[in-house]
């Protein structure tokens, strides 16, 4: 049984079509240019009229690929377009379930824990390059000391405990936490000491660390235009722009080495999103600017 594709009959029909009009036209054509110059025989009016009607059909067979190829780059962008779209919202969906969701544990953490306090002294608005040199220049000696303290003490490792527990986080780490009381000090000493060192370990490893690949994950779709960051703009951008900024001293601390620079998809797009609220926060005061100058004050006294 034979299956006929009914577009390329039609194909093969206009085609036929447009032949048989471009020899009429051709007959036609010379027949009147025959009439018109007596002086030429009707075969070379033939010849001249289907260089012309030839000559016709090729400017308008290149109009009309031309004109094909612009419908054909449109359809794509905007297939593109939509494409884009809808990975942006699928993107929404991820980050709500894979970095918002486990930000509130770290944010719990830091300020049970002091390093909040810390970080605090950076000014968002100075932030630029999240390598080890820019937080020097933001933190000093005694500041990043007193961090890298905070994560191997016992306070941070309470706040992590008590985080597990509220937060129900899944992590890496064991009980007891504590000796048992009928240890030696010098025992339970050492034992809180590890227990310290591997639920700090846990912590920044295992749940810093993921949220960060996260994000990294999340930022590179917008980064390289798979995904229209536009979309989620408005929605996502104060949740991580503070998400960035909690994570900074974790970020800059990596980034001894600027040629292997870590998170890079990530500072790309804390960048972009913190440029564009300043941009707006300025058009902002501008538009209010105007209001109140070009506004009338009216002296009630």
């Amino acid at each position: 049984m034979k299956i006929y594709n009914h577009k390329n009959i039609s194909r093969k029909v206009m085609a036929v079509f447009i032949i048989s009009i471009a020899i009429i036209l051709e007959i036609v054509f010379s027949f009147i240019y025959y009439l018109s110059q007596s002086k030429l025989g009707y075969m070379e009016c033939l010849y001249y009229s289907s260089q012309i009607i030839g000559g016709l059909f090729v400017i308008s067979g290149v109009v009309i690929a031309v004109w094909q190829y612009y419908l054909s780059s449109k359809s794509s962008r905007i297939t593109l377009e939509i494409t884009q779209v809808q990975k942006a919202i699928d993107l929404a969906a991820y980050y709500k379930d894979n970095i918002l969701s486990l930000f509130p544990a770290i944010r719990y953490v830091f300020e049970e824990s002091g390093i909040y306090e810390i970080l605090k002294s950076i000014k968002i608005s100075d932030i630029q390059h999240f390598d080890n040199d820019e937080l020097h220049d933001f933190l000093s000696e005694d500041q990043i000391k007193m961090l890298k303290d905070i994560q191997n003490s016992h306070i941070f490792s309470e706040a992590v405990q008590k985080a597990t527990i509220i937060y129900n986080l899944n992590l890496n780490i064991y009980g007891p936490f504590y000796a048992n009381e009928k240890d030696a000090e010098e025992t339970k000493k050492q034992i809180t000491t590890f227990n310290d060192y591997n639920i700090a370990l846990a912590f920044m490893m295992d749940y810093i660390q993921t949220i960060l690949n996260n994000m990294e994950f999340f930022a590179m779709h917008f980064s390289h235009n798979t995904a229209n960051e536009s979309v989620v703009y408005q929605s996502l951008h104060q949740s991580y722009l503070e998400i960035v900024y909690v994570l900074y001293y974790s970020i800059s601390s990596k980034n001894i080495d600027n040629a292997g620079k870590f998170y890079t998809n990530v500072i790309w797009l804390y960048k972009k999103w913190a440029d564009y609220k300043k941009q707006k926060q300025d058009e902002q005061k501008e538009i209010s600017r105007k209001a109140v100058t070009g506004g009338t004050i009216i002296d009630t006294n």
